[in-house]
């Protein structure tokens, strides 16, 4: 792959990587019902709301999940992948593609998820301003993955060990569930890796 083809793939990743985590994040905020009124939860609303206004017509939101915001979500990592094999000279067979692109999505859900959760544990040594619109917002999307490891293992001399215990179970869904579906995805394209 030549300069032209690097510069292409970093512009790629990083252009989707913000579509794709700022659909991600509406998916989540809308699901785990972050306070509307967080400005964060504004911005991330006013940027999505034109494009799964009309989607939702289709696709509603059920129990608080906004269907179209996984849609989008999913298409996003979709044609992420389609011009990243394309930018590499390679076709993809649409079996393959689906697949690798729902692998690449678990995959990217488990790094935002888990980098959410070391943010959080970094931010419990300094004692952060708990009205931050930040940290509220921090501590509503990881708290649904926290809680049931603070069940299991309460805190030892003060110090709560429930993000190890979160982060190795989604470093296994990266290991043991992201990882396999993309050789499952990439044996399909019959190119091997």
């Amino acid at each position: 792959m030549g300069h032209l083809a690097n510069a292409g793939v970093l512009i790629v990743q990083a252009v989707f990587g913000l579509l794709t985590g700022l659909f991600f994040f509406r998916l989540l905020m809308q699901g785990l019902r972050v306070d509307f009124r967080n400005p964060l939860s504004q911005f991330v609303y006013k940027l999505t709301n034109p494009v799964l206004i009309p989607i939702q017509k289709a696709l509603p939101v059920v129990r608080g999940w906004n269907l179209a915001a996984l849609l989008v979500t999913f298409l996003l990592t979709l044609l992420e992948t389609w011009l990243l094999y394309r930018l590499a000279g390679l076709g993809l067979p649409i079996p393959a593609l689906l697949v690798i692109s729902l692998a690449l999505l678990i995959q990217f859900a488990a790094t935002v998820v888990l980098w959410m959760i070391i943010l959080r544990a970094i931010l419990s040594f300094v004692s952060p301003d708990p009205y931050n619109p930040m940290v509220q917002m921090l501590y509503r999307l990881s708290d649904p993955l926290l809680k049931p490891f603070q069940k299991l293992i309460p805190p030892i001399g003060g110090l709560d060990l429930s993000p190890v215990f979160a982060v190795l179970v989604l470093q296994l869904v990266r290991v043991l569930i992201a990882a396999p579906l993309i050789e499952v995805g990439v044996a399909m394209t019959g190119f091997g890796g």
